[in-house]
């Protein structure tokens, strides 16, 4: 249940953001379709393990040792979603913005 939730609330929150930034490129078009398009391809180009890693040490916790115990539960459940949300959106508003454009 927990896998199927991580994995429903990460791709539903990347095609939320992914939807409203493809369709405004789209639609507006221009110089900002441009760089918006140019963000999207340097977004692409890395690989998803260094976005893992960089939002891990972004949003995880830095100082954490085994005297500390445990992480929390619920750091982690959104960590996890965050890093397939981020991971994907980029795709998603590629896709919207070709089915956008005129």
């Amino acid at each position: 249940r927990v896998s199927l939730s991580i994995g429903l609330l990460g791709v539903g929150i990347s095609l939320a953001i992914g939807l409203a930034v493809g369709a405004t490129s789209g639609y507006v078009g221009g110089r900002f379709d441009a760089c918006v398009q140019r963000f999207l391809e340097a977004l692409m180009l890395l690989p998803g393990f260094y976005v893992i890693l960089g939002l891990d040490y972004a949003l995880g916790d830095r100082a954490r040792t085994a005297a500390d115990g445990p992480p929390d539960a619920l750091k982690t459940f959104l960590l996890v979603i965050a890093v397939i949300a981020a991971i994907q959106w980029a795709g998603h508003a590629r896709v919207v913005r070709g089915q956008v454009l005129p």
